[in-house]
């Protein structure tokens, strides 16, 4: 695994988004599981569902997935939404203008 996608993990492993049930807030939590290929794959069906088939891939690697991954847990908080189409697009976008 490249440098890069090592600290792109370590990014991931933090910027996990959710929405605080009493305040109704996003705030971010430590993911704790690793990310499994089966996480992958299942996370990729949903996009492919949501209607990002096309885009899928982009992310044929694991660099290009976790980067995607990060950038939708921050798209939570530039969007200030949970939904998760809005965030996959916004994800998509941003991972087109960064490489």
């Amino acid at each position: 695994m490249s440098r890069n996608a090592i600290f792109v993990l370590m990014l991931a492993a933090v910027l996990i988004s959710a929405v605080d049930t009493k305040t109704r807030r996003q705030v971010l939590y430590p993911h704790q599981q690793p990310i499994t290929n089966d996480m992958i794959s299942s996370a990729k069906s949903a996009m492919s569902t949501r209607g990002f088939k096309s885009q899928l891939q982009r992310l044929s690697t694991d660099d290009a997935f976790l980067r995607h991954l990060v950038l939708h847990e921050v798209a939570s908080f530039v969007l200030g939404t949970a939904e998760q189409e809005p965030r996959d697009r916004w994800a998509f976008q941003e991972l087109h203008h960064t490489g």
